[in-house]
């Protein structure tokens, strides 16, 4: 449960139509408030990103932050591209990232607003490796930039972590515009999270989609026809091989797979290609047992999603793109919840 520690107004209205009533599930057209209000749906942990640079402390707040890889140690962490945080991290390379704890919201807000005192008054030390550490955080970490991937209007920074270290304790969260303290019924479940369970998993298809949404943004500008063309003949071998015969879970995402890699290789960065590799290898191997019968709605659904996407790339437009690939992994993010995905059945045992 997610306990408000604040009162929240905000009231999100589209200029291409009302907002759907709490309850339904009508689809409406998409503008960058609607987007706003929905994707606010999803909770978050709440981070304040700190560097510095030449002798300058700079910090902002961040939701948009997941782990990447185990190993090496690295996560994302997503910057808007007109902030002075984001620049400062660019020239240093480096950034601190600093998870709050639960009574740590009005930092959170602090950090949020623009401004070039934010550290004044409040306690902090610098890391082994220089970064600002806030005081009273349930974690730290200090990382190397290794990549910057743009997404709209937002950098993706692929960071290295150099050290980290944690307290025990709860974290904020941010969930609708507000921030919260979550309430767990058995504590003794605030296990960490190692590969194969639901919570790292989860993690990784929050990565993976951060890999695709930047790749296919940044390849949108200068996709050509011959990328276009193979894209299509991607997608069409995957129909024909969905409406042939039933197939097991892992081939189909095996074969859906090929779709995936090949757009993420059309930002030109192998290192990105290698980890969204790793990262599906390990959501296929934790969905293994599904089968998927031939030209079920999970196969018609997936190749639709294909299709929006090159529609997408070929108008150039990052919101459509956005919207399409969050929508394609919604089947695959419900094999975590304890099923298959929509439109898949567990193989039988006789």
């Amino acid at each position: 449960m997610l306990k408000s520690t604040q009162q929240n107004s905000n009231l999100y209205s589209g200029t291409k139509g009302t907002i759907v009533e709490e309850g339904t599930e009508a689809m409406q057209p998409l503008d960058s408030e609607r987007f706003r209000h929905v994707i606010g749906h999803f909770p978050s942990g709440v981070t304040v990103i700190t560097t510095a640079v030449d002798g300058r402390r700079l910090g902002t707040t961040a939701s948009a932050v997941s782990s990447l890889s185990l190993d090496p140690p690295m996560l994302l962490a997503c910057l808007k591209r007109d902030s002075t945080t984001r620049a400062a991290v660019v020239e240093r390379s480096r950034f601190g990232v600093n998870i709050l704890s639960e009574d740590q919201d009005a930092l959170a807000a602090r950090f949020a607003t623009k401004g070039e005192a934010k550290f004044e008054g409040v306690p902090f030390r610098d890391g082994p490796a220089g970064m600002p550490l806030l005081e009273g955080a349930l974690a730290h970490l200090e990382c190397d930039v290794e990549d910057e991937v743009v997404g709209g209007t937002h950098s993706v920074f692929l960071g290295r972590a150099r050290g980290a270290a944690a307290v025990a304790g709860r974290p904020l969260a941010y969930f609708r515009g507000a921030f919260g303290r979550l309430e767990i019924d058995d504590p003794a479940r605030l296990g960490d999270a190692s590969d194969g369970e639901p919570l790292a998993l989860r993690s990784a298809i929050d990565a993976q989609l951060a890999i695709e949404i930047g790749s296919a943004t940044l390849a949108a500008s200068r996709i050509d026809r011959a990328d276009l063309a193979a894209l299509r003949n991607l997608n069409e071998r995957l129909e024909a091989s969905g409406l042939g015969r039933p197939t097991t879970l892992e081939r189909w995402l095996e074969e859906d797979g090929r779709f995936h890699e090949r757009l993420v290789a059309l930002a030109g960065n192998e290192e990105l290609v290698e980890e969204h590799r790793r990262l599906r290898a390990n959501a296929i191997a934790a969905l293994a047992g599904g089968e998927v019968p031939a030209g079920t709605a999970l196969v018609r659904s997936c190749c639709e999603d294909h299709r929006a996407t090159l529609r997408a790339l070929e108008s150039q437009d990052p919101t459509a793109l956005a919207s399409v690939m969050r929508h394609h992994l919604d089947p695959l993010a419900g094999g975590f919840a304890g099923g298959p995905p929509v439109g898949t059945r567990e193989k039988s045992s006789g």
